[in-house]
């Protein structure tokens, strides 16, 4: 989108760039097809769309390989990013060290990566050379090293089919959901400059390492995902700084989230005590319902130590209580929500968004 930034003289502001890419929200829509736990309307169309044969695939390919989420440097390194068929192209015609460059991170410089890729030598590139600029960051198996060869025929042949047979298609709904986000960055940006915004996503001013040593950075660049398992990503290295966050995240949805943690934490505390516990299950097993007096004594506690634990189960939401003549008080399970707790928690942990 055109941008005209502000004349704040800070170095934020003057190397921020808001961009879009459709190559990294394919990439993103994918990971949330294959998110086990993520459901939502569009991915039920989707899957009704690709069919069990391409789920099949999509399930077998990530259990086989574990691919790491650095398949975005990928996307975030090609330059056309909303040429998808092109970025397809490029992935499977470039050289297979090239490719280990980028799945690795782009944390070893291609000269020191082996010409043969094998689990092997890659793993012995990382054991001989400990990226220090970023100390634990390679931490998943390499999987995609045993044969990095068939590994790409396979991602390029789900990319391919993902594409042409619904991404394609649905791709035409996000742009306008992008820049309505990009609209509320770019105000933010002219109002307070990019040291408030970049603040706002990390709570620091400080930048990432330099990768590799002894290259600044000269962008940092917001691009915004609709289809996303998680809120916001960083990638950085050389001379860019390269934000993915969540664009459907507004402060509305924020306080909802919020929301549902809080509840679900009142929830777990209530439900940390074994007294409590058994509470919820005599309660549970009387389909009526039980008093105060009857719980007291079938758990064989004092009436006011079984008022304590009833006010915090009733507060937390766990059970309701009910009175029909004022003046006996019985207590049922709150059914709907012990089984939102889940709903509540996936919620929080950003997999309802």
């Amino acid at each position: 989108m055109p941008l005209e930034k502000s004349n704040t003289p800070d170095v934020f502001t003057r190397i921020t760039e808001l961009k879009t890419s459709t190559v990294i929200e394919m990439l993103s829509s994918l990971q949330v097809l294959s998110h086990k736990w993520k459901k939502s309307e569009w991915k039920e169309r989707a899957e009704k769309v690709l069919g069990e044969y391409f789920l099949d695939k999509l399930k077998k390919f990530g259990d086989q390989y574990q691919l790491p989420t650095a398949v975005f440097e990928l996307a975030i390194d090609f330059a056309e990013p909303h040429d998808v068929p092109g970025f397809i192209e490029w992935v499977n015609t470039m050289p297979e060290k090239e490719l280990a460059f980028y799945l690795l991170g782009r944390l070893y410089p291609l000269e020191i990566l082996p010409d043969s890729i094998t689990r092997e030598s890659i793993n012995s590139t990382i054991h001989n050379n400990p990226p220090g600029a970023c100390s634990g960051c390679i931490t998943d198996p390499v999987y995609w090293a045993r044969d990095i060869s068939s590994m790409r025929r396979r991602l390029v042949r789900l990319w391919k089919d993902y594409w042409e047979n619904f991404f394609k298609k649905d791709s035409l709904f996000y742009p306008e959901k992008w820049e309505s986000s990009l609209k509320n960055l770019e105000q933010k940006l002219m109002r307070s400059g990019g040291k408030a915004l970049y603040q706002d996503f990390f709570n620091t001013l400080e930048f990432p390492p330099e990768v590799p040593r002894g290259m600044p950075y000269k962008e940092i660049r917001y691009v915004p995902v609709y289809r996303s398992v998680i809120n916001q990503l960083k990638f950085f290295g050389y001379g860019n700084i390269t934000i993915l966050y969540n664009c459907r995240i507004n402060e509305e949805i924020s306080k909802s989230i919020e929301h549902a943690g809080q509840k679900a934490l009142a929830m777990a505390r209530a439900l940390g005590d074994e007294r409590r516990i058994k509470i919820l299950k005599l309660i549970a097993n009387n389909t009526f319902g039980l008093n105060g007096k009857s719980l007291a004594k079938k758990m064989g506690l004092s009436p006011s130590v079984v008022s304590r634990h009833l006010a915090q189960l009733k507060n937390s939401g766990l059970i309701i209580e009910k009175s029909e003549d004022n003046r006996a008080i019985m207590y049922s399970l709150n059914w709907e929500n012990i089984q939102d707790l889940s709903n509540l928690l996936l919620q929080y942990f950003g997999e309802s968004v």
